[in-house]
């Protein structure tokens, strides 16, 4: 096996994770779930197929800047400001209180280590899970979808921001926060740009070359990518910001214009190349003994989608006004449902050496839980059928 490339393990498992997810019916667990314990499968601790080396850490970093820049992508501003926005951000704002609070508690029992880390984990929702099931249901656009999609919306943007000052390198963090602010304003700049600037020419040029070999469209969303993921860690920020900013940019640029053959195009560029490499090289980095030798950290694993329900899920009681008692259940389920940026952290961190690996294998695991448990009984909460599979084919991340 040693002459077998290892990028070729790593599509095999690709391919197997979506066979796997189509099979778990109602249960409807999403594809990340099977990418990364098959990840794990196929690692160091596991059949030792595949090692976190050769091309693969920078194919994961692209993986991880496409997540994010997917998850720019759907955040529609226009349907969020308002009631919804001031009602998300307050309840974000609470959750990241009873993070911290819950994280400082583990730290002082000695449990954990890097406290802050852990209290950002546990503040963030998967909305690139949450929205295709939310589409499914047929409730994206109904008060509780947007309600639900301002949640979060912060729950991605406000860890994300938190996320650069945490593993910001070389600077203090007064100077650190003129750099985020700096890197705010040229983001305005590009959504500007995006809104405003619009010469015939190229358009229409953009138009002609969306369904030619030139696929111009996709080339200048891949450079912007690059580019804003540049500029970020040229500032000391983390690339999960950039990618972020990206992606809303091109999502206001797009609005009107072809945005679901654009968005079909960018599933299939994501979802069906870098994304699942980044979330299999994520499992097959996990510390999989460490976890498993040690009841001490199962309980950690237990006890962190225990927090995720009531740190995301508790702060929902402020739609009361807005929602019904059932929707506003769902809300806090939905809420609380967390995966990608808890990977996309972990793995940061333990590149940084800033966490352990059994650490950030409690916390993935925690986040698994949540995915696996909590949009099925919102889901069931609401009375409605989740389909197998989504309109866009996305429903399973």
């Amino acid at each position: 096996m040693e002459h077998v490339p290892q990028i070729l393990f790593v599509l095999c498992v690709a391919v197997l994770a979506p066979m796997l997810a189509s099979r778990t019916g109602a249960l409807r667990i999403p594809v990340v779930v099977f990418e990364i314990l098959l990840g794990a499968a196929i690692g160091p601790q596991g059949l030792g197929l595949v090692s976190y080396s050769g091309s693969l850490p920078y194919l994961a970093t692209m993986g991880m800047a496409f997540l994010f820049f997917l998850a720019g992508t759907e955040i529609e501003l226009g349907t969020l400001k308002g009631k919804p926005l001031a009602l998300g951000i307050a309840s974000w704002v609470i959750s990241l209180l009873l993070a911290g609070g819950f994280a400082m508690s583990l730290a002082s029992a000695g449990l954990v280590t890097h406290w802050p880390l852990v209290a950002i984990a546990l503040a963030t929702t998967a909305l690139g899970i949450v929205v295709p099931i939310l589409r499914d249901v047929d409730v994206l656009q109904t008060p509780l979808g947007r309600m639900t999609m301002a949640c979060g919306a912060m729950g991605e943007i406000g860890p994300i921001l938190i996320m650069s000052l945490l593993f910001a390198q070389g600077h203090g963090y007064g100077i650190q926060m003129l750099l985020v602010g700096a890197f705010i304003l040229v983001v305005v700049g590009v959504f500007w740009a995006s809104l405003r600037v619009r010469p015939p020419g190229l358009i229409g040029l953009l138009s002609r070359t969306m369904t030619q070999s030139g696929q111009l469209p996709i080339r200048v969303s891949l450079l912007l990518i690059a580019a804003l993921v540049t500029l970020a860690e040229l500032f000391g920020l983390d690339l999960a910001l950039g990618a972020f900013a990206a992606g809303m940019a091109v999502g206001l640029a797009v609005r009107e214009e072809h945005p679901e053959v654009l968005h079909h195009k960018y599933d299939a560029v994501g979802f069906g190349f870098l994304v699942p490499i980044f979330f299999i090289v994520s499992g097959l980095q996990l510390d999989v003994r460490a976890l498993l030798a040690q009841p001490r950290n199962l309980l950690l694993m237990l006890l962190y989608a225990v927090a995720l329900l009531v740190i995301r899920g508790l702060p929902a009681v402020l739609f009361r006004g807005q929602l019904s008692r059932r929707d506003v259940a769902a809300l806090g389920l939905y809420s609380a449902t967390s995966l990608s940026l808890i990977v996309a952290l972990t793995h940061s961190a333990v590149t940084a050496g800033m966490m352990s690996g059994e650490s950030a294998a409690a916390l993935v695991g925690g986040g698994l839980i949540s995915v696996l448990v909590f949009p099925v009984i919102a889901t069931r909460l609401l009375g409605k059928r989740v389909p197998s599979t989504s309109s866009r084919g996305e429903a399973v991340y």
